[in-house]
Order: C-alpha cells, then structure tokens, then sequence
C-alpha cells in the first residue's frame, strides 16, 4: 500500500504540465482495456526505483474471468508467484538493484479457494433439492405425460440459454492487476538501463506503454518484443 501511495505522489512532485498530457493518455488507454497493451510508470528517487504495471489478465493467461478449471487456476496461482519474483521481471544494468517491496492489486486470483468450498456446498444442497424435486415430477408425470415432455422441452431451453449467458459474461467480463515495486540501488547514479523481461515472459504482452520520470524530467517511450530496454539517461 504504501508503495502504490509513493509513485503518485513522485509523479505529482517532479511537475512540469507535461505530465497532465502523459496522465491524460494513460488514462484513455486504460479505459480502452486493450488486450496486448499495458502501463507502467517508472521513477527514479535518490537510491530508490519505483516500478509501476497496470494490465489486463488477458495478457498473462489468456482469459480475464474467474478460473474455474485447474489449468486456470495453476496458471493464475503460477503468474501471481512470479509477480512476486521482481528480480526476475527487471533487470538493471549500471548499479546492482535488490527488491525492497511488491505489492499486487488483484481483481481475480483473490479468495477462490473459500468461494469454492461455498459453491460445493451450494452444490450438494442443490442436488439435494433437485433429487426430491425429481421424485415428486416422476410421481406426478406417471398421471401427466405429455405435461413431463413440456416441462423437458422447456428446461432444455433454459439450460442453453443459462449456458449462453454464462459464456457471454465470460466474454464481456474485465480484470487487470496493478503491480507496483520498490527497488534499492547501489550506485543508483550510474544506473543506465532497465531490462522489462515480462515481455518475454509471457506472450500475451504486445507492447508497454511506459512513462519515466526522474530528477532530469520525464520522457514516454514504448516497449515491444523487439526493445524491452528502458534508457535512463534522458531523466538524469
């Protein structure tokens, strides 16, 4: 929390009414969701470095609904454990840099295993009640079969429509994490490049917007498969 709380704040103290038009673009982009794309804001303070990630989840698994198969959920608990791992997201070149704080926001990833054990028992109520609804149909389809054959016919149309609108949420449904990391530099003015290895890390990542601010100023550059290096020196 506290972390997250700094790097605005270097934000709004470095000033210059450039950064009013480069907050201004971070947000229009963050609205856009776009998949393949994401944020990040680096600042530099003394011995300090701030690192600052705002993506969708798409772009580390593929998908932004909650998992709900075990593949999904290893994937998710595997990009949450590396997200941990700073050293092996960054690496910096021109002073020796060690990791001093993580903090992950998280809109999935968060509480799944409780929400499962409530849905299993959610589950084992419900065909409970079903069973006893069952046998009370099978009583009373024995005099009325035609209404059983309706009944199916209109239980069937739900169901599919339960199922479309299931995969329609999953579809139209949105999560991004907000990562933020503090690291401690040895020899942090001689510090000239930091090396984004997320990007080679997972796929799903196309380009980062990235938006660096230091004691000289601030610049904007983009990163991609091709340069996955932020260049430090136009902020000293």
């Amino acid at each position: 929390q506290e972390i997250q709380m700094k790097l605005p704040l270097l934000l709004a103290i470095t000033g210059a009414s450039t950064l009013s038009v480069v907050h201004a673009q971070s947000e229009r982009d963050l609205d856009s969701h776009e998949h393949g794309a994401a944020l990040m804001n680096i600042a530099l303070e003394e011995s300090s470095v701030f690192i600052e990630l705002e993506t969708p989840w798409d772009n580390f698994v593929g998908f932004e609904h909650a998992p709900s198969t075990d593949e999904q959920k290893e994937l998710v608990a595997s990009t949450l454990e590396l997200l941990n791992q700073p050293d092996q997201l960054f690496a910096f070149e021109g002073g020796t840099c060690v990791s001093a704080a993580v903090s992950i926001d998280s809109d999935i990833g968060n509480d799944e295993d409780h929400h499962d054990e409530e849905h299993g028992h959610d589950k084992e109520t419900t065909e409970s009640d079903h069973k006893d609804e069952h046998d009370d149909d099978e009583h009373h389809d024995e005099e009325h079969g035609h209404d059983k054959e309706t009944a199916e016919s209109d239980h069937k149309d739900e169901h599919d429509d339960d199922e479309h609108g299931e995969h329609d949420h999953e579809e139209s449904t949105h999560s991004s994490a907000l990562v933020s990391y503090e690291f401690s530099c040895d020899n942090a003015d001689s510090l000239s490049t930091i090396n984004v290895n997320i990007l080679s890390m997972w796929p799903g990542f196309e380009e980062i917007d990235v938006q660096l601010i230091g004691p000289g100023g601030q610049s904007l550059t983009t990163l991609g498969a091709d340069n996955a290096s932020v260049e430090l020196g136009d902020v000293r």
